[in-house]
């Protein structure tokens, strides 16, 4: 009733006020559409004839309004454009000053080849030379700049004066790597189609990552023969059978106890007996990331623990079965465990 009513006081003062008339109609048609529009004014008494002059009046509007539209948004694309070029043209006087480009600017970021696995055998070269302390971490992180022409360097040199021994070992590892093995960071340019190669910094760490294996061990010296052989209790019936050096972990865990039990003078002064003690072996490697990516890793090699060695009270009967030609022996009896703990 109130939109008849208003209708009809409008259409009464149409010729008066032609501009409230008009923009009524407009704003009827925005909100309610064509269709809603024909009957709303059909209920407030128009006739065919002046709903027809309404919708011409709309499309008309809308007409205007969508080249309007058009038109601006024309306008903002030249602008936007515009703004564009101008940014790239910035970038080629940025590039021949010389200047550094941010991560968010480059099509491609830098990279550096870096070997891992070849780093962690130079600095395992120091460690053998003692001139790289094994207790020490390798944990460090360095920004380099990678230039357009393929050179590496910090992008704050003053660092240097406070590098630790790792750090000075790997800047120079880097430092050496060829021409060959960087890549510059890329822009690509939309409006020329222009390609070519900034200056740029990337961020390189390396983390030391250390695996522990640690086991009870039992082993016998052999009086006649004055060989060592490893012996093991099975953790339970099902994994009796179960071979102790079935993947690389354990082959490397037994393969440096053999080597300690003939180095070290806490075993090679032994004659013969059972003997137990705790071996750890702490499996140092190197991880190395770019720009938070893992690039690779590399091995640094071992360090271990032991425990001296306690003899064991032996039994009459040892039941056990060798695990095969490596010395390797499961033992079945529980009894070993028990007697050991009591002692």
């Amino acid at each position: 009733m109130y939109r008849t009513a208003q209708a009809d006081r409008i259409i009464m003062n149409l010729d008066k006020h032609l501009d409230y008339a008009e923009n009524f109609i407009i704003g009827l048609y925005y909100s309610y559409g064509v269709e809603m529009s024909y009957f709303t004014l059909k209920d407030a008494k128009f006739t065919i004839q002046e709903i027809d002059k309404a919708e011409a009046i709309w499309k008309k509007k809308a007409k205007e309004q969508e080249i309007a539209a058009k038109k601006k948004a024309e306008q903002q694309e030249i602008a936007a454009r515009e703004k564009a070029k101008q940014r790239e043209r910035d970038i080629l006087t940025r590039t021949r000053n010389n200047e550094l480009f941010a991560s968010s600017e480059l099509t491609k970021i830098a990279k550096i080849a870096i070997n891992v696995e070849d780093l962690a055998a130079y600095i395992n070269a120091w460690h053998t030379k003692g001139i790289q302390n094994r207790e020490i971490l390798v944990e460090c992180s360095f920004d380099f700049i990678v230039s357009k022409n393929k050179e590496l360097s910090l992008k704050n040199p003053s660092e240097m004066l406070s590098f630790s021994e790792s750090e000075q070992l790997i800047y120079q590892y880097i430092k050496n790597i060829s021409k060959e093995n960087i890549q510059p960071a890329i822009i690509e340019l939309k409006y020329t189609g222009e390609t070519f190669s900034v200056n740029s910094v990337i961020n390189v760490r390396f983390n030391e990552n250390t695996y522990v294996n640690r086991k009870e061990m039992y082993i016998e010296k052999n009086r006649k023969t004055k060989q060592w052989e490893i012996k093991t209790i099975a953790n339970n019936g099902a994994d009796r059978q179960k071979r102790l050096r079935e993947n690389e972990a354990d082959a490397d865990f037994y393969m440096e106890f053999q080597k300690l039990l003939y180095s070290n003078p806490s075993f090679t002064s032994i004659k013969k007996g059972i003997y137990t003690t705790y071996f750890e072996l702490s499996d140092h490697r190197i991880e190395c990331t770019m720009d938070k990516k893992i690039i690779g890793e590399g091995k640094l090699g071992y360090s271990f623990k032991f425990t001296p060695p306690q003899k064991v009270q032996e039994n009459k009967k040892w039941p056990y079965i060798v695990a095969g030609g490596v010395g390797l022996v499961l033992y079945i009896g529980l009894e070993l465990m028990s007697q050991s703990q009591s002692q």
